[in-house]
């Protein structure tokens, strides 16, 4: 019984307070804070949707061009890459046949090429080394002196330019009987001109220079090389010769 009185007191103070104009306020004040925030919300969702609607048909376009656009690029990379591969292979297998061809070839015909260029090889480097133990003949004449210049005038004839010829010859007669170890048939009478052709070593050539006179100091790379600095260039000739010979 207590407890129903106690109940419907509290009923009545809630209902009072209820109704009370300050709450009815607070109630509106809170009503109306919720419907401007859902006003907000709803022009931001109105906005969207417009956008929406603006922007994202032209987006999905672009996008729909771009992945066609790829799809062609990468088919037409495909291709091309294809067309380059098998390209590649083709050159490959046409340069190792051609490779293989000329080994054959190279082989077959060093195989059996005429004994006369073997012979006529061992002709030039006997002659070649010959030539390098060779020394070369000087022959030195004063002329007049130069009273203007203070020096004398010396006329020189040296037979090393003509040896340097010959030797240069031997090796390039060498150089083409090796190829010709290639070619089907050989030139005999190309040989025997060879043979006959080596330069004349006994050809002077003329060098004049003038020499200071006795007591006025000299300048050395004026003069003509000395016998021994001849000989070396002869020494230096054949280790050249010598080393293309092994290779």
């Amino acid at each position: 019984m207590k407890n129903g009185m106690e109940k419907a007191e509290v009923e009545k103070i809630l209902k009072s307070i209820e109704a009370h104009p300050l709450t009815q306020k607070i109630k509106e004040e809170e009503a109306a804070k919720i419907l401007e925030e859902r006003l907000l919300t709803a022009a931001k969702l109105r906005q969207a949707r417009e956008e929406a609607e603006r922007f994202i048909p032209q987006y999905e376009a672009d996008l729909a061009k771009a992945e066609a656009d790829l799809r062609e690029y990468d088919e037409g990379r495909t291709v091309v890459l294809e067309k380059a591969n098998l390209a590649k292979k083709k050159l490959a297998e046409e340069r190792g046949r051609l490779d293989r061809e000329k080994s054959e070839a190279e082989g077959a015909l060093l195989g059996n090429y005429d004994p006369a260029i073997d012979e006529a090889i061992q002709f030039f480097r006997d002659r070649h080394e010959a030539l390098l133990r060779k020394s070369p003949n000087k022959q030195t004449h004063e002329g007049g002196t130069d009273a203007y210049t203070l020096t004398k005038k010396l006329t020189t004839f040296s037979s090393l330019p003509a040896i340097r010829s010959a030797l240069g010859y031997c090796r390039a007669a060498i150089e083409e009987l090796e190829k010709a170890k290639l070619i089907p048939e050989l030139d005999f009478d190309r040989i025997e001109k060879l043979k006959v052709g080596i330069p004349d070593t006994e050809v002077y050539t003329e060098v004049t220079t003038e020499k200071p006179l006795p007591g006025i100091n000299a300048d050395p790379r004026s003069l003509l090389p000395s016998d021994n600095e001849m000989e070396w260039s002869l020494g230096k000739l054949n280790e050249k010769f010598k080393k293309i010979m092994r290779k």
